[in-house]
């Protein structure tokens, strides 16, 4: 019992030193930080953060064009011209994002609900955060996940102390039920289904991918530097590898982690590529959007990384691409165009989701565009990391998005199981 207690403790000093990190400095350095930010600098939601909005640079140009415009407008039919000319400019380079519509998902929040409350086993999933998924050649989905509670769920909803806690899982669904949980160990004493060499370490899992009988799973290691709460580091990346479709871990093989950049936050399949963007982590408010990408077939190949205007066999000559991404977020081709949707970081703890387009899955990502505000978002609780399941896109051509959901109290993840469990929205891009 103790020994739980301790792990479950040592999760959350982890995990909000992961996600806050050096933005205990944020309200000191945030304006400054604002006025670098360009990707995010014609941004309309102006409401958001009012004492950061005001400091956005490029609505601040705009306000003194206009302000001059209209004292000299007697004086000057120049003047006039110059400031419509330059508005116009900038808001031809940012063309207008297309609508969304949003609606929250009863169905899958309905299957993981029931999933997650039913104790006919007792070392199966209850709650965790990451949801990321994959259809496997059967047809089967495989979802993952990091932090996981395993074990019994109350009537009331509430968790009893003592229950399993394991850095990263899966869940297998099948005909449209989730069947099983994988994990390490055994039922009766679960271990993480993926363990780093160093038994100090842990893994945090990322997005997935299949290549011929094996399904690729990318991870994110972190140590213990030393005895203190917050004395932990990223150290690294690696490539899981599953062997189908029995599902038993093969090898766990390094991976490129050059200019700190945690690649594997989400994967594309396009063109006969394996898109695999990362997230290089600075500090809890400044993230930023790196992109490599390997054969498809072969994400232990050769990589190319880009630079922002070509590719590259230089990891070191990756290019911070785009601010304001999460360490978890989702990438999906609609259309002929490609969505970016993220949690926005650029914010502590936001509550705002929203999403980047662009006409190639390199980008550039531009024209952000608020798709929703997590209702979570409130009493203790936070949201972060989206994550898109193009897999599951409806008749209506309406995108399946999950968020996690977690809570600052922590009697809250024994009192009430929602409070750490992913979130389903449905996503409806255009008209």
């Amino acid at each position: 019992m103790k020994e739980t207690t301790a792990s479950q403790s040592a999760f959350f000093e982890k995990f909000l030193m992961f996600l806050l990190g050096p933005s205990l400095q944020f309200c000191r350095t945030r304006a400054t930080e604002e006025c670098d930010n360009r990707s995010h600098a014609n941004n309309d939601d102006v409401g958001r953060g009012a004492f950061l909005g005001i400091m956005l640079a490029g609505r601040i140009s705009h306000r003194i064009l206009n302000a001059l415009a209209r004292h000299w407008v007697q004086r000057s039919g120049f003047l006039v011209s110059l400031a419509w000319l330059v508005a116009s400019s900038n808001a031809l380079a940012q063309a207008p994002a297309p609508a969304v519509t949003v609606t929250p998902d009863t169905v899958f929040q309905a299957m993981f609900e029931s999933y997650g409350n039913d104790n006919t086993l007792l070392d199966d999933w209850t709650g965790s955060d990451g949801a990321l998924s994959v259809v496997l050649p059967d047809g089967r989905v495989v979802w993952d996940f990091s932090d996981t509670f395993l074990g019994f769920v109350n009537s009331d909803g509430s968790r009893p102390p003592g229950q399993p806690f394991i850095n990263n899982s899966m869940i297998v669904q099948d005909n449209g039920a989730l069947v099983q949980t994988l994990h390490g160990g055994t039922a009766q004493s679960p271990t993480s289904l993926i363990i780093p060499v160093d038994q100090s370490a842990w893994y945090w899992v990322g997005d997935m991918t299949v290549e011929g009988d094996r399904l690729r799973v990318f991870v994110m290691e972190f140590i213990r530097t030393g005895p203190g709460p917050f004395d932990f580091q990223w150290v690294g990346n690696a490539i899981a590898s599953f062997v189908l479709p029995d599902l038993t871990l093969d090898t766990v093989v390094p991976t490129h982690g050059e200019n700190n950049v945690m690649y594997g936050a989400a994967l594309l399949e396009e063109s006969g590529y394996t898109y695999i963007y990362g997230t290089e982590d600075v500090s809890g408010t400044e993230k930023y959007l790196h992109i490599a990408r390997a054969t498809s077939g072969d994400v232990f190949g050769a990589w190319e990384f880009y630079t922002g205007t070509d590719w590259s066999s230089d990891p070191e000559s990756s290019a911070r691409l785009l601010r304001g991404v999460g360490n978890g977020f989702g990438v999906a081709k609609v259309g002929n165009r490609f969505a970016l949707f993220t949690m926005d970081s650029l914010v502590a703890f936001s509550s705002e989701l929203v999403m980047y387009s662009s006409n190639n899955p390199e980008g550039p990502f531009a024209n952000r565009k608020h798709v929703y505000s997590t209702p979570e978002s409130s009493r203790n609780r936070f949201t972060y990391d989206a994550h898109v399941h193009p897999e599951f896109t409806d008749e209506q051509g309406r995108l399946l998005v999950s968020y996690d959901v977690n809570t600052f109290d922590l009697s809250k993840l024994l009192s009430n199981v929602d409070s750490y469990r992913p979130r389903f929205i449905r996503v409806k891009i255009g008209r």
